[in-house]
């Protein structure tokens, strides 16, 4: 799938309606809007999700599971109240019946749990329409931000050639990218992806920028330098 063919923001404006989704929870992962996600899925609740969805537009919600309850994720944990809505960009099936996917993050959505008639659960989904956008401070915002992704790509990706960042990117995107590049906190990194007003966001981005060390070379990031590394994306951990 070519992802020039996904829709510049979700969902379409004038669109307040809900929709019943699946959901795949995962500790520590958090679907931003134009972030690729690689998947490895053996749990057979979601080999059946994965076969619906490619069944039909391809589409689920991939949400976190609350800080705390991470262990929980063979049964039915706790998720956050705001989750990334995904379309599967790429899927391979292999042998033994997993499935190796790419998720492209389309938007944000809030959610609430609803009954399920198949083994994996459903949520009912509103999609979140970003606001703020415009302000005074945008083009000193948009320079900040770019100028701090450059920095920490820099320092992650050393010698090679970190190209410029566009003009007309989003600042609620750029300050996304910079989130994913600095070694936040499970809290932090939900307060983020949960505000929708991007100049806010922006904002807060850019504090925790001043407060956090930049990430060196082969520690992924997302992850502190010293600490243990986080589930890792493309397993599931079911």
């Amino acid at each position: 799938m070519d992802t020039n063919d996904l829709p510049d923001s979700w969902p379409p404006p004038g669109d307040t309606s809900t929709k019943i989704l699946p959901i795949f929870p995962l500790p520590n992962v958090w679907l931003f809007p134009g972030a690729v996600v690689p998947l490895q899925v053996f749990e057979p609740r979601y080999i059946q999700l994965i076969e619906d969805c490619l069944d039909g537009p391809g589409r689920f919600v991939l949400g976190t599971i609350d800080e705390g309850h991470e262990t929980e994720q063979l049964d039915a944990p706790p998720f956050a109240p705001v989750a990334g809505f995904g379309e599967i960009g790429r899927h391979d099936r292999m042998p033994d019946g997993r499935y190796q996917i790419v998720l492209i993050g389309l938007g944000r959505v809030r959610i609430e749990e609803v009954d399920s008639d198949r083994q994996y659960r459903k949520v009912r989904a509103q999609g979140l329409i970003e606001t703020g956008a415009g302000g005074e401070d945008e083009a000193d915002l948009r320079k900040q931000l770019a100028r701090a992704i450059q920095v920490r790509t820099s320092k992650a990706m050393p010698g090679q050639p970190i190209p410029a960042i566009p003009d007309d990117v989003p600042i609620g995107r750029l300050a996304d990218l910079l989130s994913l590049r600095m070694p936040l906190p499970h809290s932090s990194l939900t307060e983020i992806f949960n505000e929708i007003d991007v100049t806010a966001r922006a904002h807060m981005v850019l504090e925790e920028d001043k407060l956090r060390p930049l990430l060196p070379p082969n520690v992924p990031p997302g992850q502190s330098p010293d600490s243990q590394p986080p589930a890792d994306p493309q397993d599931p951990g079911e």
